[in-house]
């Protein structure tokens, strides 16, 4: 729904390519999105990057996450934070 609305979308983990792509082929979602970045060692810059190559500006973007390190990334590269708290990271510790 997200891309026929225009929307482009990206990952943006340290797991690795090799484990993401697969599980992404397997459920039909990798033509979903146009940049996999995986074995991010800093999110924040992996994100920059993103924006640069894409010409997306930051403050356009949102990352959604569910670490604290995700929330500070996202602020890091200056874009907008979601908080998902149904993952590793529940809402008490963020």
């Amino acid at each position: 729904m997200a891309k026929k609305k225009g929307l482009r979308l990206a990952i943006v983990s340290t797991q690795q390519n090799s484990i993401t792509i697969p599980l992404l082929e397997k459920y039909k979602m990798n033509n979903l999105f146009f940049n996999i970045s995986g074995a991010a060692g800093d999110k924040a810059e992996a994100l920059k990057e993103i924006f640069l190559s894409a010409k997306i500006p930051p403050q356009e973007a949102v990352y959604v996450g569910d670490q604290k390190g995700d929330v500070l990334s996202a602020k890091k590269a200056g874009c907008i934070s979601v908080f998902y708290s149904g993952g590793i990271h529940g809402r008490e510790r963020l």
